[in-house]
């Protein structure tokens, strides 16, 4: 009895969408912390107001009125990004594990192991510092939180509150301590910015250079976990953070009330033929990562790779 793809494609689907879901989340400390989002359409869009009324203010008994204001806002838009994988089990294959219902126990291994490989793909973009080249892939944090650049259709240069805080060091490397980081809070807090930063995250060797500033002062350091087992270090109120993948010499000051994931399309299998002696599956993933206003985020760059052990 001959295989229905389209069948096989909807079980796959059906047993595997759950699961991979949730790994995604679990296995990923920023889905994690920014949630996923449902989208609609070819791409996220939404407005911002970036300027108010100018009339508004005092004036004196005999002035003439002045010409009437408005509010200011900006159209942003960011399209969903495509990554795949491709499953293919052949004839060869199929005849060797028939029976029991071994081909969907085949065909569900070569489907499972694929779905870790496009986490890790995923995963790898939404950690990068820099723009794609080619500009497919799922936008990384880097690149939405910076001052220079285009993002969501917006030029920084041209509008400067869509920039967000790069505190640097002219490219010479310094090591992280509290007060950079006291630095960056202090602007975020600014009116022009109203950020409410509750999350902090870096590599290890910025998580460690931090948390050993605290023992080498003998301050109280309070370790918390978070969900998904991740060790979070206490700055103001603040989770501090250690993300695998992330690079060195940069530390990202986040306001999560900004960010989200957003999925437009999160599993979908689809058949497809092939010239020989097998069949073959496609996996697709449309989705990207979003930050309505990374004017109210920041970042600390220029900062050195190593920290000196403390304590032994």
């Amino acid at each position: 009895m001959a295989v229905d793809l389209n069948k096989v494609g909807a079980l796959i689907k059906e047993v595997f969408e759950e699961p991979w879901s949730d790994a995604m989340v679990r296995s990923n400390l920023l889905l994690d912390m920014f949630g996923t989002k449902k989208g609609q359409g070819a791409e996220v869009r939404w407005k911002i107001h970036y300027g108010g009324n100018q009339s508004a203010g005092p004036y004196s008994e005999n002035d003439l009125i002045p010409e009437a204001g408005m509010q200011s806002y900006a159209d942003a838009r960011t399209p969903f990004k495509q990554n795949w994988v491709v499953v293919e089990v052949t004839g060869m294959a199929q005849a060797a594990t028939r029976g029991g219902g071994a081909f969907k126990e085949v065909l569900g291994n070569e489907t499972k192991e694929a779905l870790e490989d496009l986490k890790d793909r995923i995963n790898d973009q939404l950690m990068a510092s820099t723009a794609d080249v080619n500009g497919r892939a799922i936008h990384g944090v880097g690149y939405i939180v910076s001052d220079v650049g285009v993002y969501a259709g917006i030029n920084r240069a041209t509008h400067p509150w869509f920039g967000s805080f790069v505190l640097d060091n002219s490219g010479t490397p310094r090591p992280l301590t509290t007060f950079l980081m006291q630095q960056v809070i202090a602007e975020m807090e600014q009116l022009d910015r109203k950020a409410s930063i509750d999350l902090i995250i870096g590599n290890r060797v910025h998580y460690y250079q931090y948390g050993n500033t605290l023992q080498q002062f003998r301050q109280f350091q309070n370790v918390t976990t978070l969900d998904g087992g991740y060790k979070a270090l206490d700055f103001e109120g603040m989770s501090f953070v250690s993300v695998p993948n992330l690079p060195v010499g940069v530390v990202y000051f986040l306001d999560k009330s900004t960010w989200n994931y957003y999925v437009l399309e999160n599993f979908e299998t689809k058949p497809k033929s092939t010239n020989k002696d097998s069949d073959r599956l496609i996996i697709t993933h449309y989705s990207n990562l979003v930050c309505k206003n990374p004017g109210k985020n920041a970042k600390i760059i220029d900062l050195g790779t190593t920290f000196t052990a403390v304590g032994g």
